[in-house]
């Protein structure tokens, strides 16, 4: 059985990875990856996640075919944090974020003394949060879509701040937008699995918001979206909580049936995740989604635009000066102090919490007095 399964997989996999990396223009999620790999093998939920996942088949193809897949990039959401001194960056340990700490990292060993041009002011009027730079929050249960939608520039061209949790929300995530929907008036929108939890994961974020997510109808009225369900399993009757969340009784009766042929009722159903819609199709589907919802970009009011303006040609006379005053000065190489390491390494002996180039920022500042 198993090697059946494992045949099957292997023949569809350069296929499955074509979609889930957008023709291999996106690293491809590996849960995406398998979504793709059930429709296209037609093996369904018969592929098991922890058997294509954890065991796992997806790594021994990766194995057997290192020619074919050298170039692949599959990535994985992040399971840990890594915490920088001094700086305060946190970094989450999945393969996205590792990969773009180490390039960054690369790029700032580079520049980290070039000194060919002056400092200049940002022209652009600080809109950090939600006043004047976006009117709407997305948010998604699924953390792993986030390179997808930041590659189709959906935050960008929908002026859409977005937000996500694995499954249901954190305490902190339910504060964030229910302030920014009471304080700010942002529009919440919520991307959701056509599950048992989909409905409660909905309806715990918060009174007032919009539900984007999977529902029946998209299963059945969109053939396009080609959604596969899977099978599911409860511990116990689901439907009395779904009918409380808001799910239809249609969608009810598709997520949990009822098996009353034995001693003891069994609780059987179906479901579909978002991973499900591999590739183009899940930022077809969510732009239509969004499309739909009316999301419009963001253009503040007059008289914030002529402060914005004035703000511009303001900073741009002050950048014009700096960058005169800045060809000027010029410090000679022996002004710096022979015995500078001596003075560095006093200094953190003295304050050991101290970073290099604080001590030597404030050396710097005190010998020009």
């Amino acid at each position: 059985m198993k090697g059946d399964i494992k045949a099957a997989v292997y023949e569809v996999m350069p296929q499955a990875y074509e979609e889930a990396s957008f023709d291999g223009t996106l690293p491809a999620h590996a849960r995406n990856l398998m979504y793709a790999v059930r429709r296209l093998s037609g093996l369904g939920d018969r592929l098991d996640s922890k058997y294509f996942l954890t065991r796992s088949v997806m790594q021994d193809y990766l194995d057997d075919h290192p020619e074919e897949t050298a170039e692949w990039d599959i990535v994985r959401d992040d399971r840990g944090t890594f915490h920088e001194p001094h700086t305060g960056r946190e970094v989450g340990l999945g393969t996205i974020a590792v990969r773009e700490y180490l390039s960054d990292a690369d790029e700032r060993t580079e520049r980290q003394f070039v000194d060919d041009h002056a400092p200049a002011l940002s022209l652009h009027p600080v809109t950090d949060g939600p006043l004047n730079r976006f009117g709407a929050v997305l948010y998604i249960e699924k953390e792993g879509f986030l390179p997808a939608i930041r590659r189709a520039r959906i935050p960008e061209r929908f002026d859409l701040g977005l937000a996500s949790c694995k499954g249901y929300s954190v305490k902190a995530a339910r504060a964030l937008v229910r302030n920014l929907a009471d304080r700010f008036d942002v529009r919440v929108l919520v991307a959701r699995d056509f599950d048992k939890a989909g409905p409660g994961i909905f309806d715990t974020l918060g009174d007032g918001f919009e539900d984007l997510g999977l529902r029946l109808k998209d299963i059945e009225d969109e053939p396009d979206l080609d959604l596969m369900s899977e099978s599911v399993t409860y511990n116990h009757d689901p439907r009395p909580n779904l009918r409380l969340r808001g799910a239809t009784e249609e969608e009810i009766d598709f997520l949990c049936e009822v098996d009353t042929t034995g001693d003891e009722p069994v609780y059987r159903g179906r479901r579909v995740e978002l991973n499900a819609l591999v590739g183009q199709r899940f930022i077809d589907w969510l732009e239509g989604k969004i499309a739909e919802a009316g999301v419009e970009k963001v253009v503040p009011p007059k008289k914030t635009l002529a402060m914005a303006w004035q703000h511009a040609q303001r900073r741009e006379e002050i950048n014009r000066a700096v960058r005169a005053a800045y060809a000027q000065v010029r410090v000679a190489d022996g002004e710096v102090p022979d015995d500078l390491v001596t003075m560095v390494t006093e200094a953190l002996e003295a304050d050991p919490t101290l970073a290099w180039d604080e001590v030597v920022v404030a050396l710097a500042k005190a010998a020009r007095r």
